[in-house]
Order: C-alpha cells, then structure tokens, then sequence
C-alpha cells in the first residue's frame, strides 16, 4: 500500500469514528429524553393516587403491580423473530424501559417522604451533616469540623450541597433527591460506558444484571460507593489495561486522567487495587518471558495517574496541608464490623440465585482465563481483591486494618460480568446448532 493509500485509508477510519461519536451522543440524548418524559408521566400519575396506596396492604400490592406491569412489557417488546419491528428487541429502548421501571419503583416508595432509605440511620447522619456543612460553606470541608477540608470523597456530596445551596432546598432532603437523580443517570450512563468496550446487548446485560443483583435498592445507602465501582471497572479495563489496543493520543490521558480524577473524589478506596493488579501482571509477563507488555502497560498507568492526581489536586491538596500543619489520628482500628472476619467467597456458598450467577463467574474465568483477554483481567481482578483480603487479615491480627472489605463488592460485580459474558456465548451456541 502506497502512502497516499495510507493516508486515504487512514481518513476514511476517521471519518468513521466521528460518525460513531456522533450517533453515541445522539443516542444518550434520545434515551435521557425518553426516560425523563416516562419519569415525568409516573410522577403525574402517583400525584394523582390518593394517600391509602402508601399504606399496607396497598404499598406492597402496588410494588408488586408494577414489577408484573413492565415484566410483561419487557416480554412483548423483547420478540427476536417478530415480523413486526417494534416487537423485535431493541437494547436501547430496553434500557430506557429498565431506568424507568426503577425509578417507578423508588418513586412510589419514597414519593411521600423527605428523606432517604434508612433516614437519618446508621451512615445517613454523617452524610446529611456532609452536605449541610458544604452547603452552608459552599466548599468542600469536613464533615464535623469547621475549617478543615473534606476527608471523605466529596465530589457526590458536594455536588448535592451545591443544588441545595443554588435552589434553596433544605440539605436533608438532598440525600433522598441524590439517590433518585442517580438511579435515573446511572444506568444509561453504565450502559453507554460499557458500549465502548463491549456490543449493546452484552452492555445491557451487564446493566440490567448489575442493577438487579448488585446495585438494588439497599445499595442506595453506599450511593457514593455504588458510583465510584460501577465506573472503576470499564475504567480499568478501558484506560488502565487498554482492552481495545487503541494508540493512546496526549488528549486520551487527559481524558483518563479527568474520569480518574472524578472517580477518585467519589469513592477513592477501589484503586488500592490497581497496585496489587500490577504486581499479578508482573509476575505473569515475567513467567511468560513478555516483560515489553508489562513496561508499556505500566508506563501507560504511570501516566494516567499523573493526570488523575494533577486533576484531583482540588482534594487532596488542602488534605494533605492539614495533616502536615495540624496532624491526623487514625482510627480505623476502633471500627471493626463483624463482617470483617468474612471469607470473599462466602457469598458464593449461598443458596441463592445470586450465589449461582457468581459460581458460574468463577467458573467461567477459571475455563477461559488463558484463551480470553477480558476474561484474564477479571480474574486478575477478582485474585486483586483476595490478595486484599490476606493482607486485611494480617492488617487486623498487627492493629492496622485496611477496611478489605469495602471492596468485596468489586469481585461479585467482576463475577457477574463474567457471568454475563458465558450466558450470552451459552445461548449464541444454541442458536448456531439451531437448538433454539
């Protein structure tokens, strides 16, 4: 091929490119817009119920009501050999039909309410006075102390002190309006992250399965955590691994650098794992005598990191200046849930159809692991976090707990990734022997 071949071919992947950006931003558009005008609709409707359909045996019934109501829609609007092509299935309508069938339900649950799942309960209080301390101050702080910068991630909080600072709503009532705004972002956000990595339907699935299993609604609690492992994943695997085997430009770091920054400041604790990702890549290269990918792997991670700290500065910088000027105490080591002491696979051993859907992860990775890139990542992801755990263990038996915990749900969300992956090959394989 001639140069000028080159350059014609070259212009014509562009072209291409820019056409598939442009109909991606069209198309979260449309799913943002029909989704809201569906939210809209619900909310008329529950204004419009008188006040028994939030009491028992109404409440219950009506929940039940409309999980049957959209079980069914999905059913009609998901028909692979239907001659008529609204029937047919369509990822993208399915995920809007699955944002607003979430959103029907923690609407009506918490339509007559000014607060969140559990109140002021447990966690609640301390993130209630998180987002009235911000709003009062209109900058990120700590939580109890007046002066000091924000310990805990604040970027989801302080987000929320803002809305309640410029439309004059009373803070507490932010942590119910968080989690209800979140839950109408989130899965077309995921379903449109993991677009760039997988096709529509395994993205679907991943989104609907995640949201079903992982991110139901007691997770509305940990919502900060919630958004800081939904993303960290395809980030990772995106950015960090380079999946796709894309030629990185200085503008792709930036852009890492920036989602880095922005994961970083809403839930930082998940990239503890990205070292002890690092040191399974190295000794796998070097057994494999292929020491070039792990320079390049690490030299694109090195970078990366330098974008996330640079962008994160906003954080981490008056954080770091208290401690050094006024010192810190640590104590970690005073909080100790009992689940601490749990095994990560112990959730596997469940009689459950969740425990399953993880079984058939493991399994899975285990069969594919060295014929399947994505499938080796997730299970270097999931021994990342079992290497964790060994080093929590050790943390609390010296006095120095590492919170290992908090990252279990990393290895179930990887598990039902993998899981995902298997159930659609499962059932390409049947339709190629025409079984189905």
């Amino acid at each position: 091929m001639s140069k000028d071949e080159k350059i014609v071919e070259q212009s014509k992947k562009d072209i291409i490119k820019i056409k598939i950006i442009e109909i991606s931003k069209i198309e979260i558009v449309q799913e943002f817009f029909y989704a809201g005008i569906g939210t809209l609709a619900i909310l008329i409707i529950y204004s419009l119920l008188p006040s028994r359909f939030w009491t028992e045996p109404f409440r219950s019934t009506f929940c039940s009501l409309i999980v049957l109501l959209f079980f069914i829609i999905f059913i009609l609007l998901n028909q692979p050999n239907s001659k008529n092509k609204f029937f047919r299935v369509d990822y993208k309508r399915n995920v809007i039909l699955f944002t607003i069938f979430n959103l029907a339900i923690l609407l009506f649950l918490f339509f007559r309410t000014e607060y969140g799942y559990n109140g002021l309960y447990a966690d609640n209080f301390y993130r209630t006075a998180y987002i009235t301390q911000m709003a009062h101050s209109g900058y990120p702080q700590d939580m109890a102390f007046k002066g000091f910068s924000a310990f805990m991630a604040p970027l989801y909080w302080y987000l929320l002190a803002l809305l309640s600072k410029i439309f004059l709503i009373k803070p507490y009532k932010m942590v119910r309006i968080g989690f209800l705004i979140s839950y109408y972002i989130l899965p077309i956000l995921a379903f449109e992250v993991w677009k760039k990595i997988v096709n529509k339907k395994t993205s679907f699935f991943i989104t609907a399965v995640f949201f079903t299993f992982i991110a139901n609604y007691f997770e509305i609690i940990w919502i900060d955590h919630l958004i800081g492992y939904l993303f960290f994943i395809p980030f990772f695997i995106y950015y960090f691994e380079n999946y796709l085997n894309k030629e990185f430009s200085r503008k792709d770091y930036i852009i890492a650098g920036i989602i880095g920054s922005i994961l970083i400041c809403t839930f930082y604790l998940y990239f503890i794992l990205v070292p002890l990702y690092l040191i399974i890549s190295l000794i796998q290269d070097k057994i494999q005598n292929d020491m070039d990918k792990f320079k390049e792997k690490f030299k694109r991670i090195i970078y990366i990191t330098i974008f996330i700290i640079i962008f994160s500065a906003w954080f981490w910088i008056p954080l770091a200046l208290n401690i050094i000027f006024i010192g810190s105490e640590n104590h970690q080591n005073c909080f100790f849930p009992k689940y601490a002491l749990d095994m990560p696979f112990e959730a596997y051993l469940e009689l459950d159809l969740f425990s399953i859907l993880l079984l058939i992860g493991v399994i899975f990775i285990l069969m594919r692991y060295h014929s399947s890139a994505l499938l080796k990542i997730l299970g270097n992801l999931v021994l990342s976090v079992y290497i964790l755990y060994f080093l929590g263990y050790i943390g609390i038996i010296i006095g120095f707990p590492l919170v290992h915990y908090r990252v279990l749900i990393v290895s179930h969300y990887v598990l039902i990734i993998a899981f995902v992956l298997f159930y659609i090959q499962f059932f390409n394989i049947l339709r190629e022997h025409k079984i189905l």
